[in-house]
C-alpha cells in the first residue's frame, strides 16, 4: 500500500514537473516569434528608407538644413 501511494505521489510530481516546462516552453516560443516579428520590422524599415534615399525621397521631403528649409519657403517649392 504504502509502494503504491509512493509511485502516485511521485508520478504527480514528474506530471507537474514536465507541464511547468511545457508552459516554460511555451511562453520562450512565443517571445522568441515577437522578437523575430520586430526584427523583421526593423529590417524592412531601414530597407524602406535606404530605397528612400537611393531614389531622392528623402532630399526632396526634408531639407537638410535650416538654409535649405528657409530658401525652399521664400521660393513656395516646397513639396509633400
Amino acid at each position: 500500500m504504502i509502494r503504491l501511494v509512493t509511485v502516485i505521489v511521485l508520478v504527480g510530481l514528474l506530471a507537474l514537473t514536465s507541464a511547468l516546462k511545457m508552459l516554460n516552453i511555451q511562453q520562450d516560443s512565443r517571445r522568441a516569434t515577437l522578437q523575430s516579428i520586430a526584427a523583421n520590422i526593423h529590417t524592412m524599415s531601414e530597407l524602406v528608407h535606404t530605397k528612400a534615399e537611393i531614389g531622392g525621397a528623402l532630399s526632396k521631403c526634408y531639407p537638410d538644413s535650416s538654409e535649405e528649409l528657409s530658401k525652399a519657403l521664400e521660393n513656395k517649392k516646397v513639396s509633400f
